[in-house]
């Protein structure tokens, strides 16, 4: 190795050791947000102190970006409604992803677009392996660049300053062991390491969902593991890892057809660096075929799962609803945290459940600190939710054909969740369904089976604060409409953006509304909160329609910013710099230490 080499990785590594690029968001004054849910353990909460419960009533719009309408309709395509996934922010820059694959970058001083990339359409039309669901739910910053996966599951790293695209692993869905139908790849990826691990949704096209890990320099295959058996069953699918979890083996779980589908992983997923494990929660079995048709728990569906993010090994699984009928899977959000628990220090993973139930798990084994904690609207025709081994694994949607269930298979926690100061924040939807019998498309063949169909009961929401320490619920805020955007927290204050477009501003202890503003768009993601170039604090907003999205900035008038807000701006500055050279620096880094 040359000495200029030795020199360079010498000083690398002394930077490295106090400062890397997935540590950016944990900065004091929180002044990137980094991932979908702020940082790595999808906390959602930033530990920003300039925007507080005090001054949040003063918040005044700064600026709105109006995207460009999405491109020609894909015919029969499905297009999933307005923005889901919530903006980043790095570098002083601001970045968001419509539902079309459009990635987009801005200046956060004003709004104005910098750059963007539209995935072509007539790629995805061509595509072999998709599942004709245009949605995107998050794009996520590792290793000095914006990560995307586009809806037929390729995945892009980006140049954060100029769009062009650095990095390109191809056709993760494609010649896949034991599948028989489609996907669609709508989340970003994360990272253990240099571990790339990715995940896709059956997206309602049957596929045999997975989780994947990647070599991020050379996109070289590592692992893989599968939430379900194959199309065609597997004898032997429950053996070997049932007992890590609290289900016992089934002989002939899911049965031996060609159906077999679902267990999507439609969810962030958390990575604890210290251990190597990445959690996540997978979905509910395909609800389109006769349940009856998939005898047993049908494991790994609704389950809360550990990896080794090193080989994809199962640490341990927790399933929240055997051979669910309902479609009551836990979905969008898990968060990793240090919590108190009955006066103990834990580490802890949380989730909840379309069920309207909070779970709260020891990390490292997988067990029910709390009984399942129910919150939301009253629970109506629900089978099986926390039954475990005593759950009916024989049940067929027969039994509430034609009747209401609630939470519905649309409804229910479905968004992503909050954790500050030993609380929870979740959200629920009162949304009923039912299943109506019938012919249905699925997996491209017209089978006899069953359709979700929305009732007609008022549709509603409300947003729940649990005590982690005891599992009781502090607070509950009601909202007239529906939500299934995400939550964020930050310095005494809980932000929320309702599907009618409303944003609150929520006091994080009592749930009294500081500050409420109409948006006149639909939200369906969680605020952003980050400092623009100049290190002013800002709220990003996303809210939208079916045509396109915007992004509103709001922010504090000069005359209410905090009086040491002169030192805390300079050390933002001066901290996006840093920011800059150390990225600059790791490339380095990583270019020297591949070769």
């Amino acid at each position: 190795m040359k000495f200029q080499q030795i020199m360079i990785l010498s000083i690398v590594a002394l930077l490295l050791a106090s400062f890397s690029p997935q540590s950016i968001s944990q900065s004091p004054e929180g002044l990137n947000w980094t991932q979908p849910a702020f940082d790595l353990f999808n906390t959602g909460s930033n530990p920003q102190q300039i925007i507080t419960n005090e001054n949040v009533k003063n918040l005044e719009l700064k600026w709105i970006y109006q995207a460009p309408e999405r491109p020609a309709p894909i015919p029969g395509a499905r297009m999933a409604f307005g923005t889901h996934a919530p903006p980043i922010t790095v570098y002083g820059l601001l970045y968001f992803v419509s539902e079309s694959n459009r990635l987009i970058a801005l200046n956060t001083l004003n709004g104005e677009e910098l750059w963007s990339f539209q995935y072509d359409p007539v790629q995805l039309a061509l595509s072999e392996n998709w599942s004709m669901l245009e949605a995107q739910h998050s794009i996520s910053f590792f290793h000095d660049y914006i990560w995307m996966q586009t809806n037929d599951c390729n995945i892009y790293a980006f140049d954060p300053f100029n769009g062009e695209i650095k990095k390109e692993i191809l056709n993760t869905c494609s010649d896949i062991p034991g599948n028989t139908g489609k996907y669609v790849g709508h989340y970003s990826p994360t990272f253990f390491e240099t571990i790339l691990i990715t995940r896709v949704s059956a997206g309602g096209g049957g596929g045999r969902s997975f989780v994947a890990g990647y070599d991020e320099f050379n996109g070289r295959l590592l692992w893989r593991w599968f939430s379900i058996p194959p199309s065609g069953g597997d004898d032997n699918w429950d053996n070997e890892n049932a007992a890590k979890g609290n289900i016992k083996p089934y002989p002939g779980d899911w049965g031996e057809n060609d159906l077999i589908g679902g267990g999507s992983i439609f969810s962030l997923m958390a990575v604890d660096e210290s251990t190597g494990i990445v959690y996540f929660p997978t979905s509910a079995p395909a609800l389109s075929y006769d349940a009856s048709l998939r005898p047993g728990p049908n494991l790994y569906t609704n389950s809360i799962v550990a990896l080794d993010a090193s080989t994809g090994k199962m640490i341990w699984y927790y399933q929240t609803t055997p051979h669910d009928i309902n479609g009551h899977e836990p979905a969008r959000s898990i968060i990793l945290a240090n919590a108190t628990i009955d006066g103990e220090e834990r580490k802890v993973i949380m989730a909840s459940t379309k069920g309207d139930y909070a779970y709260i798990l020891d990390a490292t084994n997988g067990e029910l600190l709390h009984e399942p904690i129910s919150f939301g609207a009253q629970k109506i025709n629900v089978y099986n939710s926390n039954k475990g081994n005593d759950a009916d694994f024989l049940l067929s949607q027969e039994v509430i054909v034609d009747q209401t269930y609630c939470p519905g298979a649309f409804g229910g926690s479905s968004t992503i969740s909050a954790f500050a100061e030993n609380t929870l924040f979740v959200a629920s939807q009162n949304y009923c369904t039912k299943f109506t019998k019938g012919q249905v498309i699925y997996k491209d063949q017209l089978i006899n089976g069953y359709q979700i169909e929305t009732t007609q009961e008022a549709q509603s929401s409300s947003v729940h604060a649990i005590d982690v320490s005891t599992g009781q619920i502090k607070w509950t805020f009601p909202i007239e409409s529906r939500y299934q955007g995400g939550i964020t927290v930050s310095s005494g204050v809980v932000y929320l953006v309702d599907i009618s477009g409303t944003f609150y501003a929520l006091d994080s202890e009592t749930g009294e509304v500081l500050k409420k503003i109409p948006m006149n768009g639909a939200g369906n993601t969680a605020v952003t909160i980050a400092s623009d170039a100049n290190g002013d604090m800002r709220v990003f907003v996303a809210t939208g329609g079916s045509k396109s999205g915007i992004i509103a900035a709001l922010g504090l008038p000069q005359m209410d910013l905090p009086e040491d807000e002169g030192l805390s701006r300079r050390g933002i500055i001066g901290s996006l710099i840093l920011t800059s050279i150390v990225g600059i620096l790791y490339l380095l880094f990583v270019k020297y230490y591949r070769n």
